[in-house]
């Protein structure tokens, strides 16, 4: 009997998940196998403003898809970042629940002074305990630009999460525009909030830097694991 391939665990929130291509709340996004998991009362807006009250939650979600057998564990919002340790705490398998975990090697790819760039779902949440916590040992050479205020922005805070890829697109890629405009020395691009990922290849023709998001966050979580 052949084994059951390897799957991947994630951690959405309550709000409806977004199902483009290029999303974690899509399956068809990955070529392995995902098992989902809503974490109860962790909306965008909480999440995004660090409330400690959803961390029990998140950690209960987890354990909860770690009972169902899959062999490592994400989310799909990079604020998630600092419920990392506590739910790294309690599980047996690998956990990566942010693309911020992405950082430090980026950071190290680059060339000597160059900056990462983060585009975030929400730069005013993008507090300074969100660094040390990924591992970042230089915060000042990350630079924060966020698409708070855009039509993107306003769609993915509801309840019911309903937009389009065009609209995305043009937000995230407007927020980037800028974030260039802004900074001389960009190294490469890293996309904080899950949802961004059918941008990815967009931003990296726009810009010519190297971009990397959660989804690659989750293959490179999986493929130590098979």
């Amino acid at each position: 009997m052949m084994a059951r391939p390897a799957a991947l665990g994630i951690l959405q929130l309550a709000n409806t998940p977004m199902m483009l291509v290029g999303c974690p709340g899509n399956p068809a996004t990955f070529d392995f196998p995902v098992r989902y998991r809503q974490v109860s009362g962790a909306w965008v807006d909480n999440v995004v403003a660090g409330d400690p009250a959803v961390e029990a939650a998140f950690v209960a979600a987890a354990r909860a898809l770690e009972q169902e057998g899959v062999a490592a564990l994400t989310t799909a919002c990079g604020f998630a970042l600092r419920h990392q340790r506590a739910i790294a705490a309690v599980l047996r398998i690998p956990v990566a629940t942010s693309s911020l975990l992405l950082l430090p090697s980026m950071l190290a790819a680059a060339r000597p002074g160059g900056r990462i760039g983060v585009l975030t779902f929400d730069a005013r949440h993008f507090s300074p305990d969100l660094l040390p916590l990924a591992g970042v040992a230089a915060p000042d050479r990350v630079a924060v630009m966020g698409i708070e205020g855009s039509e993107s922005w306003e769609r993915m805070s509801q309840p019911e999460v309903q937009i389009t890829a065009d609209i995305l697109e043009r937000d995230v890629l407007a927020a980037i525009d800028r974030l260039v405009a802004r900074e001389a020395n960009l190294a490469g691009l890293l996309f904080e909030c899950g949802g961004f990922g059918p941008v990815s290849a967009a931003a990296r023709r726009r810009t010519g830097l190297p971009v990397l998001d959660a989804i690659d966050n989750a293959r490179l979580l999986m493929a130590g694991v098979g």
